[in-house]
């Protein structure tokens, strides 16, 4: 019974999380990063631009644009110019 349980709840977690995860919008190379007068930085990857407003991972994404790294553009919708969920640097 305590194993029946645990799967119905694994099954739920998993169910739940993957209900709200963002999907990938784009990847590649920044060309563009573009900082606006209330402190929202735009990122530019081909010739797709998302918007992330947390100051915190500014120098991280500061630091993939200086160095060409690859660069993942997470969201829950990918439509340009809106806010990105999340990203990931390789």
């Amino acid at each position: 019974m305590k194993k029946i349980i645990a799967v119905i709840a694994s099954t739920l977690l998993l169910a739940s999380s993957y209900a709200h995860a963002d999907t990938l919008c784009t990847s590649g190379t920044i060309n563009k990063l573009f900082i606006d007068k209330n402190g929202v930085m735009e990122v530019t990857v081909g010739n797709l631009s998302y918007l992330n407003g947390n100051k915190d991972a500014y120098p991280l994404i500061n630091s993939a644009f200086l160095m060409g790294k690859q660069f993942y553009i997470y969201a829950s919708t990918c439509q340009p110019g809106t806010s990105m969920g999340g990203f990931a640097v390789r």
